[in-house]
């Protein structure tokens, strides 16, 4: 992903997913990974469903009508990676809205898997103002996860659990994690 999709001149950034589609699959949640569970029957059998809108979030478009708008965001907690959208935390307190309000609502989820709280923070900026939400919802992540601007202008970001694979992101990574400590996170 380039640098201007992270900062874009206007409007909300893209996610950088997939745009305009369905899959059963995403990012570690896959089908060797769900064939190789230890509870693999966990969620009934079922294949999770993503479905991305036109800019690759996890939700309905950004035009969809409601009386009350909702915006969650965070990192793969928010986004539900593995996870049914209904059973979301953020998809539970939206439809409990609906039930106790009787009215109609939309949740905007604008989780990205490995996000900083930089960049939560930065995407926190943009759909705030954009959308007018009547209630925002943030989940920040842990504090050791770091962003990265390579010279080519490519974004990239850090988090202890991901094992990159080739040389150049192994050393980033290996920078990154001795800057990681609790006195300076």
């Amino acid at each position: 992903m380039k640098l201007q999709d992270v900062l874009p001149v206007s409007g909300l950034p893209r996610s950088g997913y997939l745009e305009r589609c369905a899959t059963p699959w995403f990012g570690f949640d896959s089908e060797e990974n769900y064939r190789n569970r230890k509870e693999p029957e966990s969620n009934g059998g079922q294949n999770v469903s993503y479905r991305f809108n036109s800019l690759g979030y996890r939700c309905p478009e950004f035009d969809t009508e409601a009386l009350l708008r909702v915006v969650s965001i965070g990192c793969s907690y928010v986004f539900g990676e593995g996870l049914p959208q209904e059973v979301l935390f953020h998809e539970r307190f939206a439809a409990r809205l609906r039930t106790e309000v009787s009215k109609s609502v939309v949740n905007w989820n604008f989780g990205i898997a490995g996000a900083s709280n930089d960049g939560i923070a930065r995407l926190l900026s943009r759909a705030v103002p954009a959308l007018n939400p009547d209630i925002v919802m943030v989940n920040f992540t842990h504090t050791a996860r770091r962003e990265y601007i390579t010279a080519a202008g490519e974004w990239m970001t850090y988090s202890r659990g991901r094992k990159p694979t080739d040389r150049i992101t192994k050393e980033i990574f290996r920078h990154f994690a001795a800057l990681s400590s609790s006195a300076d996170n």
